[in-house]
């Protein structure tokens, strides 16, 4: 979620260049906050199952008892 995030801020900034880092952070900071009131989530497309059948190297299924 962290890359999807910094992704989509990086897009909106594109067109704009900042010399000072403090005016990066007060963007950034306000950037958060409106994300935050917005209450933005990612849609994920996969379900558990779907991801392990995809990934199945990476996420092996857990045994339950």
């Amino acid at each position: 979620m962290a890359k999807i995030e910094l992704s989509v801020f990086t897009k909106q900034c594109r067109d704009r260049r900042t010399d000072k880092i403090e005016t990066l952070r007060t963007a950034a900071k306000a950037w958060v906050k409106h994300r935050n009131f917005a209450q933005v989530g990612v849609d994920w497309q996969f379900t558990n199952e779907h991801t392990r059948t995809k990934l199945k190297r990476i996420y092996p299924k857990i045994k339950l008892k």
